[in-house]
């Protein structure tokens, strides 16, 4: 929306300093009007808003007071163009800034020019330049004049005081709407499409009568608004916008809406199952001539006829309940009946009656009340079977009785106008089960079970209900298992067969009587160092009873006394205490371990050991008769392959002392040690030896304990000339036999005995220093 708008506020001093423009216009002189001279000189302008339409004229009120003539400076704020302003713009007396357009207003201001009452109205216009646009200006007095002057009133010799307002001016735009493209084709309605101008939101479709703007015009504000109307033909619309001061304007379009044709489709015609029908379809609206087609079992017929006219087609063969449908109507002009207007039915009625016997069943027992349904016409039950009796065979609910158990077929027969029907069903009588029941065993132990036994008679699977739980089988005989956990009654209600009949007993009861379970204890497992135990059951319930490989005092007392059989090392019996209670037997087992005790002169770790250069030696224990014997390291270092074997390897062993003790246990009975020592020396070697021609058996050769544990050995022997008389590599024998065939017997390398004397030796080997020392040998 485009508008001008002029403003008048009371200012009290303009700025003096601004360049005014370039004035023309004339010095009018206002004549007398009552007292006006004396009053305080003062201008005001009498509007606040003005609008107006593009056309851009308007009026300009001022009221003055003082002393006449009249004429005022007003400027014209928010103008971007000189030629916006029928005013004018600076430079003028040389002035440079000549600011906004202003205008000295022209004329002889008097009570007959322009004057009533001292108000002043001054007719002026936009330039050419504001037209076909929204804009607004506002105006001011800038300054006024009033008395006789001599020659022109120039800006700044005015009065600025007592100019009272400010005007608004509103220039609205002219609107220019198109109501869219001419319409012409088939139906009732149509969307129109009309373009408001975006100077304004105002707009709406002028009304007709017989034609609406969307249901009951209420959307007629809309440019696309849904047109409709009663009749086909031509309507001329009107499209009207306005914008602020300016006048609606309307644009206008041509609707040419052609209607479309209607039709009526119907049918009298009845068939039994099938024969000759006819449909007629009558023509409503439209404008002919018209092409309709419609269709029979999905086959189409075009047939064309005048609207207000009823066309009758007949056809052979045609079965009941056959539909003629109206498929389509298109009139002279091109145009479609919609689907709305193609009405009517056309169904042919069927005289066969329409027939239910009703739905196979399966019946407990020999009677049943039949339901069949069906129409038009009489009807009437029949049955091949003679075992098939009916109580009113014209009855739809006739009852049905049957002598013999089996399936048995109804037929239901109708007549209408001797078009006949009739349908069956299949009815199954069943016989109602029966089933014979009888318990095993009545008396039963806490946690047994037993059986109870059906025989069931009927068609199975069979359902029977015993307390109040379902049981289902489905073998003719089937056991039950019952667990009671008390005496217990058990009543037999009910058995159902695979059909869902169902025969109830009364008096149907088996009772279970149950005896308590004991609940014996043997006591704990236990070790004995002896040959007999007080053994300590607790009985709870019946009878107990004593058992086992040995012998007691009173097998039926809980705290007897027990004496297993004679036994070596131990023996470990499993003693059985059974209790018993009417049905009901439990036992409880203890397994008890007897040791015999172990014999002190049966542990013997052997003699203490001397070794030389040795480290790794075997133990030599006392193997014990009974219990398991453990080696144990006091004192030293070593370290035992397996601490249980009496001959057990000890390695690890280094100079010095090594102390052990063997203990033997046997089971819980007390324990036995005995002690021995290592004492781990180094080489020993003697300074001399007397090897005689016959060997007496003392100091015959030279023994170096000790030198047979070290590896690569040798042993040199030196006469006192520095001579080598014997040597040999990997020298030793056993440190214990000094007769050993090892050590040096005191003959050279050819086997002659050296001469006395003394000799000196060295004897190396690995991980030891050389041994150097003197020898001597006598005879």
């Amino acid at each position: 929306m485009f508008s001008f708008r002029v403003i008048l506020k009371a200012k009290d001093i303009l700025h003096m300093g601004r360049c005014l423009s370039y004035v023309t216009g004339l010095l009018l002189f206002l004549g007398s009007v009552g007292n006006i001279e004396a009053q305080t000189p003062s201008a005001e302008l009498l509007d606040d808003v003005i609008e107006v339409c593009e056309t851009g004229e308007f009026q300009i009120r001022i009221r003055f007071t003082g002393v006449e003539p009249f004429n005022a400076w007003i400027e014209f704020s928010d103008a971007d163009e000189e030629s916006e302003w029928n005013g004018e713009r600076g430079p003028a007396y040389g002035n440079v800034d000549a600011g906004p357009p202003r205008r000295l207003l022209s004329g002889i201001y008097d009570d007959n020019a322009n004057m009533s009452n001292g108000v002043y109205t001054y007719n002026t216009t936009f330039a050419d330049g504001w037209l076909n646009r929204t804009r607004e200006v506002k105006i001011n007095i800038v300054e006024f004049f009033h008395g006789e002057v001599n020659g022109d009133w120039i800006i700044g010799q005015g009065e600025k005081q007592n100019i009272i307002g400010e005007l608004l001016v509103i220039s609205h735009q002219r609107p220019a709407p198109f109501a869219g493209d001419p319409v012409d084709q088939c139906g009732y309605s149509t969307v129109l499409n009309a373009q408001p101008d975006p100077v304004s939101t105002s707009y709406w479709w002028e009304l007709i009568d017989g034609a609406s703007f969307g249901e009951n015009n209420s959307d007629f504000e809309n440019p696309n608004a849904l047109f409709t109307v009663e009749t086909d033909g031509i309507y001329d619309l009107k499209f009207l916008q306005e914008n602020g001061a300016c006048t609606p304007v309307e644009s206008e379009v041509q609707v040419v809406l052609k209607g479309s044709p209607s039709g009526e489709i119907r049918t009298n015609s009845e068939v039994c199952g099938i024969g000759d029908a006819e449909v007629e379809i009558e023509l409503l609206q439209g404008y002919g001539p018209m092409e309709f087609i419609y269709q029979l079992n999905g086959e189409n017929f075009i047939r064309t006829g005048d609207p207000g006219n009823s066309y009758l087609f007949s056809h052979e063969n045609v079965p009941g309940k056959a539909e003629f449908q109206l498929i389509s109507i298109e009139d002279v002009n091109g145009c479609f009946a919609t689907e709305a207007q193609l009405s009517g039915e056309a169904i042919v009625a069927e005289l066969t009656p329409q027939i239910n016997a009703g739905e196979n069943e399966i019946v407990c027992g020999a009677t049943f009340s039949l339901n069949a349904w069906g129409e038009p016409g009489d009807g009437a039950w029949s049955s091949q079977s003679a075992f098939a009796t009916f109580s009113d065979p014209d009855s739809e609910n006739s009852q049905v009785d049957v002598s013999q158990y089996g399936d048995f077929v109804f037929t239901w027969s109708m007549n209408n106008e001797g078009c006949e029907a009739s349908d069956q069903i299949t009815i199954r009588f069943v016989e109602y089960p029966d089933v014979v029941a009888q318990l095993i065993d009545d008396l039963i132990c806490e946690g047994d079970e037993t059986i109870l036994t059906f025989n069931a008679q009927g068609s199975g699977p069979w359902t029977v209900r015993l307390n109040d739980d379902d049981i289902s089988f489905g073998t003719t005989v089937f056991n039950q298992s019952l667990a009671p956990e008390q005496t217990e009654v058990y009543h037999l209600h009910s058995i159902i067969d695979t059909y869902g009949c169902e025969t109830t007993f009364d008096d149907l009861v088996f009772s279970v009587s149950v005896d308590e379970m004991p609940s014996p204890y043997a006591g704990n497992d236990r070790e004995i160092c002896g040959e007999s135990i007080q053994l300590s059951a607790v009985p709870s319930v019946g009878i107990g009873t004593w058992s086992g490989s040995g012998s007691f005092a009173n097998a039926s007392d809980p705290t007897t006394v027990f004496y297993p059989d004679s036994f070596h090392e131990l023996v470990a019996p499993t003693l059985r205490w059974t209790e018993v209670n009417g049905v009901c037997t439990a036992y409880d087992e203890i397994s008890v371990t007897f040791y015999h005790e172990v014999d002190p002169m049966d542990v013997d770790a052997g003699d203490d050991i001397e070794v030389y250069h040795q480290f790794a030696i075997n133990l030599n224990a006392m193997t014990p008769p009974l219990g398991v014997g453990t080696w144990e390291i006091l004192s030293g270092e070593g370290n035992l392959l397996n601490s249980n074997d009496p001959k057990s390897e000890i390695s690890g062993l280094t100079f010095g002392s090594v102390a052990l003790r063997w203990t033997v246990k046997n089971g819980i009975c007390p324990e036995f040690s005995d002690e021995l020592t290592i004492e781990v020396k180094g080489l020993v070697h003697p300074t001399g030896f007397s090897p005689n021609e016959i060997p007496d058996g003392f100091n015959d050769r030279f023994v170096i304990k000790g030198a047979t544990h070290i590896s690569n050995n040798r042993l040199m022997v030196f006469n006192q000339a520095g001579e080598i008389v014997y040597q040999k590599q990997n020298y030793g024998g056993d440190d214990e036999n000094f007769d050993d065939p090892g050590w040096w017997d005191g003959k050279d390398s050819r086997g002659n005995p050296v001469p006395e004397g003394t000799y000196y030796f060295v004897f190396t080997g690995d991980g030891i220093d050389p041994v150097k020392d003197y020898l001597v040998i006598k005879r």
